[in-house]
């Protein structure tokens, strides 16, 4: 009989690892019910509840029930609960845009790693401190976080664990990296090992596929290949729609807006920006929501008519999604439903 604490502790690691491949690197698994021979503890209950809203995009709601498992393992000197708390509100702040909250909550983490001695976490910190590091434009120090995960395979070496699903976050952010660079060859590369690793892997999740199917888009867009890019990009929104996966949902509707806006295909784009659009909205998305909207601003410019009435939308959308009033942003999820 193992003590309720190792266990619960356990359980929250299990459910906590969910957050790794979720929508923030582009894939997402459900909540798994974690049965154990005790009942589970308040801790528990507010991590797995925070794990289902980031697994449908509110990450509002995942922070609040995160801060609320936070709380409590302060409240019962448990390290490890505590140090979940934080890693887990860094990837939610990472998928919200927030990156002050990113790197504050990454900090504490480390903090505790190092100084209480608590295991299990290196892979994970790695993934959020490359993660970071890209979103603020030091690309090198991303890569280099990430260059072992994409070498070395079989399991645990040290404490860092290179899985399959550590080893396909860390190539899902090396790829997109490799396509801010204007070299097809390398992004040609990075895709085919990113396809390679998901099908010598054995795991099931299907949302990897759609990772993959986007990236493959990508490649038939920059080969001018309209029609297999359009066929790759239906497959993995039947995906998204299906697993209710609206990280994933929102990035492929401004992915495919973009290459409209290439294709100059502008209302074709517009569409795709405002379905967007109102995704990040139910997602509480403030980074999404202003990407979108500087994308429908930009599409506006190039229209070069009239479009007083849009361009006032759009200041007003971002005056609601720029303050404080939750009432507001009900207000615009109201206002239409985006999947159809």
């Amino acid at each position: 009989m193992y003590p309720r604490s190792q266990l619960m502790n356990s359980n929250l690691q299990k459910i906590s690892i969910l957050l790794l491949v979720m929508g923030l690197f582009g894939c997402v698994k459900p909540v798994e019910v974690v049965k154990s021979p005790v009942s589970v503890g308040p801790g528990e209950q507010l991590l797995a509840a925070g794990v289902q809203s980031f697994t449908i995009g509110d990450y509002t709601a995942a922070m609040q029930y995160f801060k609320g498992a936070l709380a409590v393992g302060r409240g019962v000197d448990d390290d490890r609960g505590v140090v979940l708390a934080e890693v887990n509100m860094a990837e939610t702040a990472l998928g919200m845009g927030d990156l002050s909250q990113v790197r504050n909550h990454l900090l504490e983490a480390q903090r505790l790693v190092e100084q209480r001695g608590v295991e299990g976490f290196a892979s994970r910190l790695e993934m959020i401190s490359a993660n970071l590091a890209i979103r603020e434009g030091r690309g090198d120090v991303g890569i280099s976080i990430l260059a072992p995960y994409l070498t070395n395979t079989n399991g645990l070496h040290g404490n860092n664990d290179y899985s399959d699903e550590y080893r396909l976050a860390a190539l899902i952010s090396r790829t997109e990296l490799a396509f801010t660079d204007d070299d097809e060859e390398n992004d040609q590369y990075w895709v085919a090992l990113y396809r390679q690793v998901f099908a010598d892997s054995a795991i099931s999740n299907i949302s990897y596929k759609a990772r993959l199917l986007r990236f493959e888009a990508r490649l038939a867009h920059l080969a001018q290949k309209r029609m297999e890019r359009d066929k790759f990009l239906a497959q993995a929104m039947k995906i998204y729609r299906e697993g209710l996966t609206r990280p994933g949902l929102a990035a492929l509707l401004v992915e495919w807006g973009r290459y409209l806006a290439e294709d100059e295909d502008r209302n074709g784009a517009r569409d795709l920006f405002n379905r967007a659009f109102f995704v990040r909205v139910q997602m509480r998305d403030r980074y999404g929501c202003e990407q979108v909207l500087s994308l429908l601003e930009a599409l506006d410019a190039a229209d070069g008519e009239d479009v007083g009435p849009r361009l006032e939308e759009t200041r007003r959308w971002r005056a609601v999604v720029n303050g404080n009033n939750p009432k507001m942003w009900g207000g615009l999820v109201e206002k239409r439903n985006p999947v159809r």
